[in-house]
């Protein structure tokens, strides 16, 4: 396949070919959650952030403003950090949204209490980085445990730029917070159409134009009446619960066609689901679009 262009933001890459087909290529991968080619996680819990250091033209409540994830929380300083994240009372996390972050791993510890001296369970969790994209937006799964409280450990030894770590924005969201569906909603992109351009060598070896594109973002669209009634019920179900107010997390875990690899997005659904139900399926809708938060 013959590619004309990469268009990279600080989030995402996206290839296009001569006859305008789109194939994003997802900045990193996310929990793998089968059955089903996408999920929503529509119920964030609530926290209090704190951080070890914190810049403070950057500070952790950035963290859970989740409608401009570009306010980022960022260290002070250089070296192993961490940011603890208090949940008020015992969860039960199943997965953890790190947002818009420049690093490409980080250690996860849960624990009843604040002090972190017996956690109830630790994990590592990594993800690759390509060199043309600097940022990743990541969907990790947890143990499972409940727990109070949860620490995010971050050496700087594995940042994808800058000197300290930065993470754009974070959500949490247990078993009952998320819905994986068997149906595969149409995707695109939004972008300006004129932006400065480069080149840049692929990995197969030629040159390819480069489009840099900071406004480039992922809009998903659905119509109900595509499919079986009860696809469409749960896929009702999970959108009405998460609201055109409230935030939610987007991910395709089944790579076919268009959809190359497992990607996650932090989006908002642009107005509220009204939809009218005939036997057998739902034959009235509007278009409802989540469109990514950048």
């Amino acid at each position: 396949m013959s590619l004309d262009r990469l268009l990279i933001t600080a989030g995402s890459y996206l290839l296009v070919n001569a006859s305008g087909d789109k194939f994003d290529l997802g900045d990193g991968p996310t929990t793998t959650l089968a059955p089903g080619n996408f999920g929503i996680g529509h119920t964030f819990l609530a926290y209090t952030p704190t951080a070890a250091n914190t810049n403070p033209a950057y500070p952790v409540s950035n963290l859970y403003d989740y409608k401009h994830p570009r306010r980022i929380w960022r260290s002070s300083v250089t070296g192993k950090q961490f940011i603890t994240l208090d949940f008020g009372a015992l969860k039960a996390f199943t997965h953890l949204l790190i947002y818009n972050c420049n690093f490409m791993q980080v250690e996860i510890v849960g624990d009843d209490v604040s002090d972190f001296f017996s956690p109830v369970y630790y994990s590592t969790r990594s993800w690759p980085v390509d060199e043309r994209v600097n940022r990743a937006k990541v969907l990790v799964e947890l143990p499972g445990p409940s727990v109070r409280y949860l620490r995010l450990i971050i050496d700087t030894a594995y940042l994808t730029s800058g000197t300290v770590p930065e993470i754009g924005a974070i959500a949490a969201f247990d078993a009952t917070g998320y819905k994986v569906m068997d149906i595969n909603p149409d995707f695109g992109y939004a972008y300006q159409v004129e932006e400065a351009v480069k080149q840049i060598t692929m990995e197969a070896g030629p040159q390819e134009r480069t489009q840099l594109s900071p406004h480039l973002k992922h809009v998903s669209r659905f119509t109900f009446g595509g499919y079986s009634r009860s696809k469409e019920s749960d896929l009702f179900t999970a959108l009405t619960k998460a609201g055109k107010a409230a935030p939610l997390v987007y991910w395709e875990n089944t790579p076919d066609g268009g959809h190359k690899g497992d990607k996650t997005y932090l989006c908002y659904l642009s107005s509220d689901i009204e939809v009218t139900w005939h036997l057998p399926q739902y034959v009235k809708s509007n278009d409802y679009k989540m469109e990514e938060v950048v």
